[in-house]
């Protein structure tokens, strides 16, 4: 199921662009949205099960899907809003709405990230996606506020990926070799402890540019400022969570 959500968010997004067709847009949007509701449903009848090998849908990831099923309507209606009142160039409207449905799609791959790495990348597309949408007005505001939150944000996933690969050393000398959070939690009593909190100090440090906490929240402080709303609102909700989910997991 989620590789056909993933697949179908590639092909929207990229035919949004190369289009600029504001019909083709609209009703793109409104399929997304069904689709992520229909994921939703798929999730809770399928519940604790694999996906598409490294996807697993626990009872986290489905909440948290489904406040973002409940939000995307919201967003795209708030969108469509804001872009009908300031009308810029349609070619802008289509990377708007490609953008945002890439950060969804993202932020539900991260919800349901079964595997640490793909949890990262997840995590790192969401970035370069908010990115996108902060300079949505193409300003030198927007510039100066989508620069520093992707270089922030970048040295986080950094830090993160810094911890990730302590993680790796640790489960690769105790015996198991997958990066599943379910093999790591059940072969965890057998690994250094001490490498274990160093690798959750750095993943802590990392995704907190995500979860807006001490040390890496203020990169979002700018670009919250002058995101589009409806942007602002997804980024202090189900971004925030997929911060939330990170470090939960660790």
């Amino acid at each position: 199921m989620l590789g056909y959500y993933f697949i179908l968010t590639v092909v929207m997004s990229g035919m949004m662009i190369l289009l600029k067709n504001r019909t083709f847009n609209l009703v793109a949007i409104l399929l997304f949205a069904l689709v992520q509701a229909g994921v939703t449903v798929y999730a809770n009848l399928n519940f604790d099960t694999t996906d598409a090998m490294f996807f697993r849908y626990d009872s986290l990831g489905i909440l948290l899907t489904g406040v973002l099923a409940a939000l995307t309507p919201i967003t795209f209606y708030h969108s469509y809003l804001y872009l009908k009142r300031y009308s810029p160039a349609l070619s802008q409207q289509s990377i708007y709405w490609a953008a945002l449905i890439v950060l969804i799609a993202s932020m539900t791959g991260a919800y349901f990230a079964e595997n640490v790495a793909l949890l990262w990348v997840c995590v790192e597309v969401t970035t370069l996606c908010v990115t996108v949408l902060v300079f949505h007005s193409r300003s030198k505001t927007s510039l100066e506020a989508s620069w520093k939150y992707l270089f922030i944000s970048s040295v986080g996933v950094a830090i993160a990926f810094m911890g990730i690969l302590f993680l790796t050393a640790v489960s690769v000398e105790s015996g198991p070799k997958s990066l599943d959070f379910t093999d790591l939690v059940h072969n965890s009593q057998s690994m250094n402890s001490t490498w274990l909190k160093i690798a959750f100090l750095l993943v802590l440090a990392g995704f907190s540019i995500k979860l807006s906490i001490f040390p890496l929240f203020a990169a979002a402080i700018d670009a919250k400022t002058i995101a589009p709303s409806p942007v602002n609102a997804l980024m202090s909700s189900a971004l925030i969570n997929v911060g939330f989910v990170g470090i939960f997991r660790f």
